[in-house]
């Protein structure tokens, strides 16, 4: 099981050349540390904002780093143009020499940006599985000749070919036809922070089923902060994570009432990487023993770089020799 580090650029903190800062630092620290991955996204501030753009600062990061693996989490691909996306994606794989993976999910949650790109809310399924296809096989074949129901090409190619063949891709998803496609596909799954500890054993018993043995596996992000007692550690998380919570519970509201059920604070927290060195640790097993990621990935909930930085050192230090790591 690999560890990485989740960092996800927002521009409610401050301004975004000194959060992006602090990003790549932290980023670089992980790599020094051992950890193996890195995902970044970004955070919208709200609903009819333009859609992030991950592979900018992706591309910075292939620049600062030699080892970790670098990610683009949750591509939003129902507004994307595929022959934009797969020349972006090959580009970003030759600069960081062939260490990128990166995600795909629908975004239903921003409904705002389907009516400004034109896409209709209700196809968002529709057209990020056709995206997704198209993407793959403009990434793998020298020629693609494309008919589809929102995208067409003739004897397409990409400007430069990418390193990888395949580039190790996933969905964030837990729709059943997207989890279908993607094991049909050799794609793997992504669990944000928010979803569920319950429901992802569920999902991960049904994409198993499906899946053939060249699937990426499960990447399971989780919120993560060390206390020094796990009622500290608890109170801490809660305090910083309430406004993220508060936002991502107003988007996810008016378009995924079948959520709200579990969406709550304290069911977040009891899911996530937060307690002591102790607790973690046992977390973490759990994890395993449920789902059986390819990869744990931490997202510090804590605003403060030094605070960040000391609690993955001391994961790297107490927690990480006693996972299983394979590569």
């Amino acid at each position: 099981m690999r560890t990485g580090l989740f960092s996800i650029c927002d521009p409610s903190s401050g301004a975004l050349s000194a959060g992006f800062a602090e990003d790549a630092a932290l980023i670089q620290h992980a790599e020094s540390l051992g950890f193996e991955e890195a995902w970044v996204g970004e955070q919208p501030l709200n609903q009819g904002e333009a859609t992030p753009a991950h592979f900018s600062m992706v591309s910075q990061l292939a620049t600062r780093t030699t080892r970790i693996r670098l990610g683009s989490m949750a591509l939003a691909s129902p507004w994307r143009d595929p022959i934009a996306v797969a020349n972006d994606v090959a580009r970003l794989d030759i600069l960081c020499g062939g260490r990128l993976d990166f995600a795909f999910g629908k975004s239903r949650s921003f409904p705002a940006q389907s009516k400004n790109s034109g896409a209709a809310a209700a196809a968002t399924r529709a057209r990020t599985l056709e995206t997704l296809s198209f993407v793959q096989r403009l990434l793998s074949e020298e020629r693609v000749t494309f008919a589809g129901r929102f995208h067409n090409a003739d004897c397409v190619r990409l400007e430069q070919r990418p390193i990888q063949t395949p580039i190790p891709t996933y969905v964030a998803s837990s729709d059943l036809n997207v989890l279908r496609f993607a094991a049909q596909h050799e794609c793997g799954v992504m669990a944000e922070p928010l979803f569920a500890l319950n429901d992802l054993a569920e999902v991960m018993r049904l994409f198993r089923e499906l899946s053939p043995r060249g699937s990426c596996g499960l990447v399971a992000m989780r919120f993560f902060h060390i206390g020094a007692t796990h009622d500290q550690a608890v109170e801490e998380a809660a305090n910083m994570l309430a406004l993220r919570f508060e936002r991502a519970l107003a988007k996810a509201a008016p378009t995924q009432p079948v959520w709200m059920p579990w969406f709550k604070l304290g069911r977040l927290i009891a899911d996530s990487l937060i307690g002591t060195v102790e607790d973690i640790r046992a977390k973490i097993y759990d994890i395993e023993r449920r789902v059986a990621p390819t990869s744990v990935i931490l997202a510090p909930v804590s605003g403060d770089f030094a605070k960040r930085k000391a609690d993955l050192a001391l994961f790297a230090r107490e927690i990480r020799p006693a996972m299983a790591v394979a590569a």
